[in-house]
């Protein structure tokens, strides 16, 4: 087999990245255009990244290696996506599991995919640092999501055909498991019936981690553009998540400690209540740009990929997820504004009282008859 092994690695850093003092840091950078093909609509919107050209490998000990280079996608929406493309020939095909660890020398030091991209975000991160707002991400640790798309570009005839013979190889393959088990012929099937082509000689099987690709033509750039925004959208939706969780504890916490005091302090609950509803309508806004980063709509192949890559990675589960949290944060807000009215309309009430006394009072002696 010939081909290439495409493996991204997207990292959460922050709120948001001001690009264009990043552009003006890191020299050779660029924009990166939007690409798409097969049919797709002509109206389609995705996030628009900088490109950074990072590092290339040409020396392996491996037989299969012919090179691999290293680039970095940075996004204002606070996502860097760091992308291995190593190609690789001459692979029997029952070891195309191995080609993630293939080892090559960078600078006289040999790594394979995954350890150059650790060590390249761990170099780029200083010189952009001050170009990140991390606001409300403070708390987190390192969030991310990667994936792997393996591109077969010899031609094989039938995909279909060529998979149905290989079928416990390739299912064990997109699982993830020993390729010597045995798996059987419903979990085969499982894993492989969801296959997508466009021509006769292409094909698509995806699964939770990674994809085969079969395209003697290499025209396949939409599709791993498709499988980076689905990683682009669970990363940012799972990550609000978390910040939502952390802010809730908070204000659950913070709110008790003041409710728990005899003289309820009005000043910090109107305070606490303005920061709860400036972060709910922050989230919301950060929850539509997330849920409206693709206008991949209609019947179109690409809108097919998406939509399967959607319930595949649980894209609607986790916008639930989210929504129930900004639904909880706008409960803990309305129930502070509730007390802060309660506790108003009570010290009015009391204060009333007290007057209205002090005047019977004055009356029944006399004194405030005239």
């Amino acid at each position: 087999m010939n081909g290439e092994a495409i493996f991204m690695k997207l990292y959460a850093v922050g709120r948001h990245i001001d690009i264009s003092g990043v552009v003006g840091e890191l020299s050779g950078s660029q924009p990166v255009s939007t690409l798409v093909t097969k049919d797709t609509t002509p109206n389609i919107t995705l996030p628009r990244p900088i490109i950074v050209d990072l590092e290339t490998a040409q020396r392996s000990e491996a037989a299969s290696f012919k090179s691999a280079v290293l680039s970095a996608k940075i996004y204002e929406d606070g996502i860097i996506s760091f992308i291995v493309r190593l190609s690789f020939e001459n692979i029997p095909l029952e070891q195309l599991h191995t080609v993630k660890t293939i080892q090559f020398s960078t600078n006289d030091k040999k790594q394979d995919m995954v350890s150059w991209i650790d060590t390249n975000f761990k170099k780029l991160m200083p010189r952009i640092q001050d170009f990140i707002d991390k606001e409300y991400y403070e708390i987190l640790s390192e969030e991310f999501e990667d994936y792997a798309a393996y591109c077969i570009t010899s031609d094989v005839g039938d995909p279909s055909t060529f998979i149905q013979e290989h079928g416990n190889y390739i299912a064990t393959f997109l699982q993830g498991d020993n390729p010597s088990l045995r798996y059987h012929p419903s979990q085969i099937k499982g894993t492989l019936d969801n296959p997508f082509s466009y021509l006769a000689n292409d094909l698509v099987i995806f699964d939770i981690d990674r994809c085969i690709i079969f395209d003697p033509a290499k025209d396949y750039e939409d599709i791993l553009l498709v499988a980076e925004l689905a990683n682009f959208q669970v990363l940012e939706l799972s990550t609000l998540d978390k910040v939502l969780d952390h802010e809730l504890d908070i204000a659950e916490d913070d709110l008790r400690r003041i409710f728990s005091k005899r003289r309820k302090p009005f000043r910090m609950l109107g305070k606490k209540a303005h920061e709860l509803k400036k972060l709910r309508v922050d989230m919301v806004f950060l929850l539509e740009n997330i849920e409206n980063s693709s206008k991949i709509i209609g019947d179109y192949y690409l809108a097919q990929l998406h939509r399967h890559l959607g319930d595949l990675f649980k894209l609607g589960e986790w916008s639930t997820s989210v929504r129930n949290r900004l639904d909880a944060l706008e409960d803990v807000y309305n129930t502070t504004r509730a007390d802060i009215n309660d506790s108003v309309f009570l010290f009015i009430e009391i204060f009333l009282a007290i007057i209205f006394g002090f005047q019977f009072v004055l009356f029944l002696m006399g004194i405030g008859g005239r």
